[in-house]
């Protein structure tokens, strides 16, 4: 995901209040890159460290073990599905989210990272 493109600029639609935004997830430090947009709803800092824990722990109890089944198909290569969660957000608002993920392997096939994209689907109705 280098480049010259800067994914902070996929920013809320005004018009329908849905959104695209990127995440990387780090394996060897559990860590997640978000942009900027999300860590804004998700009330996290520009500087603040992520971690899957601080996800997990945002997401709507009946949609944990959904995300943890998903996320571990992702870690064991199956990206082929997109997830659906619903978490609620910095103003206790329930925002619906899509993901989709894909994986990225190091110089032994060891699965590094995995990136992909959040759906904010929450303008379709909860």
């Amino acid at each position: 995901m280098q480049g010259s493109f800067d994914f902070n600029m996929i920013n809320e639609s005004k018009e329908t209040g849905s959104s695209v935004d990127f995440f990387i997830y780090r394996i060897p430090d559990d860590s997640i890159q978000l942009s900027l947009n999300m860590k804004q709803l998700l009330g996290l800092s520009c500087t603040e460290t992520c971690y899957l824990s601080n996800i997990k722990s945002l997401i709507i109890g009946i949609d944990v073990p959904v995300f943890i089944n998903h996320f571990e198909k992702w870690l064991s290569g199956d990206t082929s599905q997109i997830i659906q969660i619903k978490l609620v957000d910095s103003k206790n608002q329930v925002r619906t989210l899509q993901m989709k993920g894909h994986i990225r392997y190091d110089e032994n096939q060891n699965i590094q990272t995995i990136y992909g994209a959040f759906f904010d689907i929450s303008y379709l109705g909860n």
